[in-house]
């Protein structure tokens, strides 16, 4: 069984976006993904996320606070969250 952060590393680049640590390091709690180098608006990602499809992405802080969105996939999160979360992804990407 793959955590969420390995599912989530293994289908990001499918969607034209990647984590911003890479492959070598998947997190147990939080991904981080890249959106910089002509990557979607992550502030946009983040509110279409919520408005339109009920689920809550982190955005960036500090530094990285136009640069990157978090998606959390600790607790009582499974599987079957996180390939919800991708489908949401994937329509808010292409709609962007």
């Amino acid at each position: 069984m793959l955590t969420g952060g390995q599912l989530l590393g293994r289908c990001l680049e499918n969607l034209g976006v990647r984590e911003i640590w890479g492959t070598s390091g998947h997190s147990n709690v939080v991904t981080a993904v890249d959106c910089r180098d002509g990557g979607p608006d992550p502030r946009a990602v983040v509110k279409r996320m919520r408005d339109e499809w009920g689920v809550s992405l982190i955005g960036g802080q500090g530094r990285l606070k136009n640069d990157i969105f978090r998606i959390g996939h600790v607790g009582y999160v499974d599987e079957l969250d996180v390939i919800a979360a991708l489908g949401a992804l994937e329509m808010t990407l292409i709609a962007m």
